[in-house]
C-alpha cells in the first residue's frame, strides 16, 4: 500500500497538510482493512466498521475540492460503501427481529417473524454472494490504484484553516436547509408521509457528515465544539431508530404477507407496531437550528502537535489583519 511522502516544513500550510496526510491516510487504511475483513463475512462488525469508515474517508475527502482524481477515487468508494450497505441493512434488520421474535407472547406473531428473518437471510446471502464478486477487485484494484494517484497529485493540496472553516459553514447551511424542508414537510403533508421521511433522511446523511468533519478536526478557541458533536451525535442516533423504522416498514411492504406465507391478520399488526414506533419516534425529535456564525474559529486536523497548532494559529491571525 503506498505511503503519502509530505515534505517537513514550519509553514502553517505544510503543518496543517501533515495531519491531513495522517489523517486521511489512517481512515484509507482501516477501511481497505475493514472491507477485505469483511468479504469473509465472520464478524458482522468488519462490514459495520468498513462503511463507517468509507464513509468518513468520503467526508474528508470533500473538503478537499473538486478533482478528476478526487472525484473518481469518490465514485469507486460509494460503490464499495452501497455493495456493503445491502449486507449492513440485512445484518441490522435481522439482528433486530430476532429480538422481536424472543419476545414474542404469540405463536402467529413467532410464526411470522420466522418466516421474514428467513427471507432477509435469503436476501442477505444474495448481496454477499455480489460483494463477494465485486468487493476485493474493487478495493484492491481500482481504489488502491486511485489512491495513489490521489496521493501522488492531489494530497500535497490539502485544505488550509480559512478552507476548514468555510466547509463547516457549508455543511451547517446545508443542515439548516434539509431541516426547514423537513419541517415544512412535516407541517404540509404530516410526519409520516413519505416525502417527509425522505426530506428526514437527508437531514440524517447531513448530520453525518458534520458529525464525521467534527471528530476529525480540533477547532481552535471554540467554547462550544464539544457541545456540537455530542449534540450531531445524538441527533444521529435518533435519526437512525427513525430511518430504521421507515426502511422496516418498506421491506415489509415490499414483500406482503402471501410471500411469507403468513396470516394476513398477523402481518398487518406487525406493520402497524412499526408504524406506530415511527410515530413514536419523530415525535420525541427535536432538531435546533445550527448556530452558523461566519467567525468560527480555525481548524487544525488531528494529529498535529501543539508546536504546529500554535505556528497555524498565529499564521491565520496575521492572514486575517492584512485582509482587514
Amino acid at each position: 500500500m503506498m505511503q503519502p511522502t509530505v515534505e517537513a516544513s514550519t509553514s502553517s500550510s505544510m503543518q496543517l497538510t501533515e495531519g491531513w496526510a495522517k489523517e486521511l491516510q489512517t481512515l484509507y487504511c482501516n477501511a481497505i482493512k475493514y472491507a477485505d475483513a469483511a468479504v469473509s463475512f465472520k464478524h458482522p462488525e468488519d462490514v459495520h466498521q468498513a462503511r463507517v469508515h468509507i464513509r468518513k474517508l468520503m467526508s474528508l475527502l470533500k473538503v478537499t475540492g473538486d478533482s478528476v482524481v478526487r472525484d473518481s477515487l469518490l465514485s469507486s468508494l460509494r460503490k464499495a460503501h452501497k455493495l456493503l450497505g445491502r449486507i449492513r441493512d440485512r445484518d441490522v434488520l435481522i439482528a433486530s427481529f430476532k429480538q422481536r421474535r424472543r419476545a414474542a407472547v404469540h405463536k402467529e406473531r413467532r410464526k411470522l417473524l420466522k418466516a421474514f428473518i428467513r427471507h432477509q437471510k435469503d436476501e442477505r446471502k444474495q448481496a454477499r454472494s455480489r460483494a463477494k464478486a465485486k468487493l476485493p477487485k474493487l478495493t484492491k484494484k481500482r481504489i488502491a490504484k486511485q489512491w495513489a494517484a490521489f496521493v501522488k497529485h492531489e494530497l500535497g493540496g490539502s485544505p488550509q484553516h480559512e478552507q476548514m472553516n468555510n466547509y463547516l459553514l457549508q455543511l451547517e447551511r446545508q443542515f439548516d436547509e434539509h431541516r426547514i424542508h423537513y419541517e415544512q414537510s412535516k407541517q404540509g403533508r404530516g410526519m409520516t408521509d413519505a416525502e417527509t421521511l425522505e426530506a428526514l433522511h437527508k437531514v440524517r446523511l447531513q448530520v453525518k457528515e458534520l458529525r464525521y468533519f467534527l471528530k476529525h478536526v480540533d477547532l481552535a478557541d471554540s467554547v462550544d465544539i464539544q457541545r456540537k458533536r455530542q449534540y450531531y451525535e445524538q441527533l444521529q442516533e435518533s435519526l437512525g431508530r427513525i430511518n430504521d423504522r421507515r426502511v422496516w416498514i418498506a421491506r415489509w411492504n415490499d414483500i406482503g404477507p402471501r410471500k411469507l406465507e403468513a396470516d394476513p391478520a398477523a402481518y398487518r399488526a406487525m406493520v402497524r407496531e412499526l408504524e406506530e414506533e415511527l410515530t413514536q419516534e419523530i415525535g420525541r425529535l427535536q432538531i435546533e437550528r445550527p448556530a452558523i456564525d461566519s467567525h468560527t474559529a480555525c481548524y487544525q486536523i488531528r494529529g498535529e502537535t501543539d508546536e504546529q497548532k500554535a505556528i497555524g494559529y498565529r499564521s491565520e491571525r496575521q492572514n486575517r489583519k492584512m485582509s482587514d
